[in-house]
């Protein structure tokens, strides 16, 4: 036993050491668990409110801070990948500093009012800045005082005539190159070969490809002449224009993944046509291309199979002729989106040991209900077309509650339908609420404008929202598309949230990076009253949910790439909205967000949240940093040490409250690396209102009207601490859940389907629930649960997830 704890105890030592590495004077590259590599300097801090310098108790500093140059990045300390020791990086970038004077002292500049960021520096660097405060505007002057490929370093210099200290980074990228290039000129000898050698690295290294090429082209008319020059800056020429095409090629691939297809294929033969793309990449764009005649070969293969497969079936298997048309069914939408229905066919058609019908129900299936379906019976396949009507019809029904039973218990009726068969169905299906022709907004393709009624009694009776869609949607894709729901702040509206993240229109296309990567934007009306503070009530909630709900049942969405996102207190409602609800998200976005009541007390529910916030250093709210009113909340998410959080908290250094859209990209790549978590072995969820109600699998009921004393409306809050915990465990091995719920005596219902219990799809007995340990009435007759078509269909209904429907409800029994 002795010689087991100090084994265990040298082995957490080892570890402890390896984590609480020294600060390092130069960059380095961190590798987080996420699959994330942080570059910048690192430093180790207890709190997001202390200062960077290293004090001697290093074992209590739990955050990781990097500085990138631009931007302070925390993160947690335990969110670092084990085994992997911090990289450092040995290139030197290269660095200009100008010769302009800056304060160094006077009065520092602590909150950063609003101000218009496009101001544009004149040639020697310099601009004039109205800041906006609450008490009026200022007049300070900035100054550039040193460039480097990735950031640009702007100090103060006067406000309002008197000395103002101010370090503000700005990207380099973002200042146009009509402005950045006469400020360097200023900075090199351009009659000496290496300065102009230097300005090209300087731009190759801060991804400025364009600019490397036009300043080399530059170089090469007026040096031409010398053999040895021209030879060097040839190879490099050639270098950055190999890393301009690699640039376009990889572009082509993330568009191709998000299923544009026309558009790849549009501008790889435009590449291939194309007399100076070097030689291995032509070999890869020929490769590129040559997928589509891949493509198009398999889906003649495939249809040319069916068409062969039916022509062998007996006169009795042909009998009611319905296998033709869904043939043509099957060739009309056969595309590069949906031919992975029909993976498991093109296996097994030529398999001698099964028969034509089995082959043929193989395919029918795989078209309506995925390749991974079970089924090889040709009379449950050909009977999928008036199943999915039917569905469909149930769907679009409304309250019609008498259609909606005969509707039930025609599907019933239907030979060897079941509920696995009827749920990949439904993921697979068309979504099902059809689009308006006055919701399509003109000129503006993918481009909609919704209202849905509000459940909410109030002076607002219905909900807005808009959505824009990526280029070349496509309701039918097997792949659903990721949603952003994004909300805007005070001086914002919807639309330009869908600008933020879509980009502007430029004719009849968008340029931004929702469309780049195949997102869906969706942007809620949520607070149409323009309160200038968020007020954390029903309405917000609802704006949101039910816009998404709407949504959901509109467009062919991932449920599990869903992210909230906001700006200013748009941002601090999507905290709330998004801790309220943390089942239904991949990961919260807060821009600018300010956290307080609802937000400070529902700390559990950031257990399986992954959270990026995004802010300036500067921000502040009646004269009080930003950081300041956050720092509680932050140090209580990142400086954990058991399960820690996924948490990274992104500040711009020297910015105010801006929109930050130099962060857009960073965050489609974290996007990317984190999905939902629909059913979590153990969760714990803490509630304060009466629509915060359901989490995972657990809804609980009555709230207002049982636990009153544990309900908080926020017009009435008063800080208490009194909240309902509702915690759960799965036992997979044994097939049991546990539900635990403070108070005891609170009313739960609970939700089931084969993600939550495997078993339960088999229709095996022996499944085991129990509610707040001990009361076994939640179980079903003789411990098995049943899955119910009705159960399905109505969850689909209202909820409206198509890829993880419920399949079972369970109630407390009346005693």
């Amino acid at each position: 036993m002795n010689r087991l704890f100090c084994f265990v105890l040298f082995s957490f030592f080892v570890f402890e050491l390896f984590l609480f590495f020294p600060v390092y004077a130069k960059p380095v590259k961190l590798a987080m668990n996420d699959g994330r590599l942080i570059i910048g300097e690192v430093n180790e801090i207890e709190g997001v409110d202390e200062k960077l310098e290293t004090v001697a108790d290093v074992k209590a500093k739990m955050i990781i801070v990097v500085n990138d140059g631009l931007r302070l990045i925390y993160v947690p300390k335990y969110k670092l990948r084990r085994g992997v020791l911090p990289e450092v990086v040995n290139e030197i970038p290269e660095v200009f500093k100008t010769k302009l004077p800056f304060s160094t002292s006077g009065q520092k500049l602590a909150i950063l009012g609003d101000f218009e960021p496009r101001i544009k520096f004149d040639r020697f660097g310099r601009r004039l800045l109205h800041v906006r405060h609450m008490g009026g505007v200022e007049l300070i002057t900035q100054v550039i005082t040193e460039i480097s490929p990735r950031y640009i370093r702007a100090r103060g210099l006067y406000m309002n005539n008197s000395s103002i200290v101010w370090d503000m980074r700005l990207a380099t990228h973002t200042l146009p190159r009509e402005q950045l290039t006469p400020i360097l000129m200023r900075l090199i000898n351009t009659a000496q070969i290496d300065e102009r050698i230097r300005l090209v690295r300087f731009y190759i290294q801060g991804g400025m490809l364009d600019e490397a090429e036009e300043e080399l082209a530059e170089l090469l008319k007026t040096k031409g002449d010398d053999a040895e020059i021209k030879q060097r800056f040839t190879s490099v020429y050639r270098m950055i224009r190999q890393q301009k095409f690699q640039r376009l090629i990889d572009e082509m691939e993330l568009r191709w993944n998000a299923g544009q297809f026309s558009l790849v294929h549009r501008y790889l033969e435009d590449l291939a046509k194309g007399d100076d793309l070097p030689e291995e990449l032509f070999m890869t764009v020929r490769r590129m291309l040559q997928r589509y005649d891949d493509l198009e070969k398999k889906r003649k293969e495939i249809i040319e199979q069916l068409r062969a497969t039916y022509n062998r079936l007996s006169d009795d298997e042909k009998k009611g002729g319905f296998i033709p048309p869904i043939i043509e069914e099957i060739e009309t939408g056969l595309t590069p989106n949906t031919i992975d229905r029909m993976e498991s066919f093109y296996m097994y058609v030529k398999n001698p040991d099964l028969t034509d019908s089995e082959k043929l129900a193989i395919g029918i299936t795989g078209w309506y209900c995925g390749s991974n379906a079970d089924n090889n019976r040709l009379l449950v396949a050909q009977s999928l077309p008036a199943l999915r009507r039917l569905v469909l019809e149930y769907l679009q029904s409304g309250k019609e509650t008498i259609r909606q039973a005969e509707i039930i218990k025609q599907i019933k009726s239907m030979e060897s339908v079941n509920p696995a068969l009827i749920a990949a169905m439904i993921a697979y299906m068309s979504p099902p609420k059809p689009i308006l022709p006055e919701e399509i907004i003109a000129d503006k393709p993918g481009y909609f404008r919704f209202k849905i009624p509000s459940p909410v009694n109030g002076v607002i009776g219905e909900i807005e929202y808009v959505v824009q869609l990526p280029p070349e949607y496509d309701p039918n894709r097997t792949a659903h598309y990721p949603v952003i729901v994004t909300l805007n702040g005070f001086s914002q509206t919807p639309d330009s949230q869908i600008d933020f993240w879509a980009g502007n229109w430029r004719g009849s296309d968008r340029v931004g990076q929702s469309g780049r990567h195949g997102y869906i934007v969706v942007a809620p009306h949520w607070n149409p009253l323009r309160l200038f503070e968020y007020d954390f009530s029903a309405f917000a909630h609802a704006a949101v949910l039910c816009s998404l709900k709407d949504a959901i049942k509109r467009f062919n969405i991932d449920t599990d790439r869903v992210y909230l996102s906001g700006h200013g207190i748009g941002g601090t409602a999507a905290w709330d909205i998004g801790l309220a609800h943390p089942d239904l998200w991949g990961g919260l976005i807060p821009f600018n967000a300010i956290g307080s009541k609802y937000i400070k007390e529902y700390r559990d529910n950031v257990q399986l949240l992954p959270i990026y916030f995004v802010s300036g250093e500067l921000e502040g709210k009646n004269g009080v940093n930003t950081i300041l009113l956050n720092a509680p909340i932050f140090n209580s998410y990142l400086a954990r040490q058991i399960q820690p959080y996924e948490i990274t908290l992104i500040r711009y250094i020297g910015h105010g409250i801006e929109m930050f859209h130099d962060e857009i990209v960073p965050i489609f790549d974290w996007m990317k690396l984190h999905v939902r978590n629909f059913t979590p072995r153990s969760f714990e969820a803490n509630s304060m209102r009466a629509w915060d109600n359901f989490f995972w699998w657990v809804e609980l009921n009555n709230l207002s009207n049982d636990t009153p004393e544990y309900i908080t409306d926020p017009i009435d809050w008063n800080g208490t601490k009194k909240k309902i915990i509702v915690r759960s465990n799965l036992f997979p091995a044994g097939n049991g859940l546990q539900v635990d719920v403070v108070p005891r005596t609170l009313d739960v219902t609970i939700y089931l389907n084969p993600d939550i219990l495997p078993e339960m799809v088999n229709f095996r007995p022996g499944s085991r629930i129990i509610v707040n340990v001990g009361q076994k009435n939640y179980n079903a007759q003789n411990n098995q649960i049943l899955p119910d078509i009705a159960v399905i269909l109505y969850d689909v209904k209202t909820r409206g997830d198509r890829l993880h429907p419920f399949w079972a409800v369970l109630r407390k029994k009346k005693n």
